[in-house]
């Protein structure tokens, strides 16, 4: 579930999963879409909720992908 948001200066967006935890990740070259088209980060709203595939090197997590499915 999106919750928290994206600092665009850092380039990175921050999560709230199921159990109420929040986690930030560094976007990289992140994929975004947004019911399956491609969008920009910033289309992703508060309450989204998100499918994310991240990748780890090295102890530092960048998200390769960000899907959301909106009711339309």
């Amino acid at each position: 579930l999106f919750r928290s948001g994206y600092d665009a200066d850092k380039k990175e967006l921050t999560i709230t999963d199921e159990v109420k935890k929040d986690s930030t990740y560094s976007m990289g070259k992140a994929m975004v879409r947004v019911n399956m088209e491609n969008a920009k980060i910033e289309n992703i709203k508060t309450g989204d909720h998100a499918l994310i595939i991240v990748d780890t090197v090295e102890g530092k997590s960048t998200l390769r992908s960000v899907m959301v499915h909106r009711a339309k």
